[in-house]
């Protein structure tokens, strides 16, 4: 049966199932409507694709223009020093040829405000805990491990101890499933912070509500799946 009235249901219909439809099977304003869907949906994905090879260009164009030479020295900026292999270097030097400027000439114009990049910037990610204590032990030799965040260095093992430790307690303690998320950050050399409660913290809590409840309140950082 042809359709050719635009009712609210079929309107809906069309919406949820242009792709499947037939435009054989439709007329009048419902075959306008059909088109109208499937050419809005035609241009999503059109631009979608744009984006994304617009980004690809963009992450090709970052690589060339901070292609290193290997010669380069450090950089003193305040209370910091960035090594030419960090990200943070990356970004400067592209910042500097972005504004037609020598590496020398941008810094000394811009040191407050990379200063604060520098002490600031952190890009946040969610991670099982298992994976990033492997991320953890993979880390290059320069990099640093900081708990809290942009609290005290703490050694690897510290680290991974720690973060094993509470996900120890909290699998023989509670009802949950075997997997525990925690939001850790990377800064611009490749250091890694997170939040994560000490074993002295949390040795006199025997309960695993209390537990749970305890984490849900001072480490929010940390999330789990209950098993009820």
């Amino acid at each position: 049966m042809i359709r050719r009235k635009l009712t609210a249901s079929l309107k809906e219909k069309i919406k949820k199932e242009f792709s499947k439809l037939r435009l054989r099977d439709f007329d009048g304003e419902a075959l306008s409507y059909l088109k109208k869907v499937r050419g809005a949906a035609k241009g999503r994905k059109a631009k979608k694709k744009k984006h994304k090879e617009q980004s690809k260009k963009r992450a090709t164009r970052f690589e060339s223009e901070v292609e290193l030479t290997g010669k380069e020295k450090p950089l003193k900026i305040g209370k910091h020093t960035v090594d030419p292999t960090s990200k943070a270097y990356e970004i400067i030097i592209l910042s500097a040829r972005n504004k037609n400027q020598s590496l020398k000439k941008f810094v000394k114009e811009n040191e407050s405000a990379i200063e604060k990049l520098l002490d600031d910037y952190l890009i946040f990610v969610k991670s099982e805990i298992d994976n990033l204590i492997k991320q953890i032990r993979e880390l290059p030799k320069k990099a640093k491990v900081f708990i809290p965040i942009h609290g005290k260095e703490k050694s690897r093992p510290r680290a991974i101890f720690m973060l094993h430790s509470i996900k120890k307690a909290m699998m023989e303690l509670a009802a949950i499933y075997e997997v525990v998320f925690i939001e850790y950050g990377m800064d611009l050399y490749g250091d890694l912070h997170f939040n994560c409660p000490q074993p002295h913290e949390y040795k006199d809590i025997e309960d695993g509500d209390e537990l749970l409840d305890w984490i849900d309140e001072h480490y929010p950082n940390i999330t789990y799946i209950r098993n009820d």
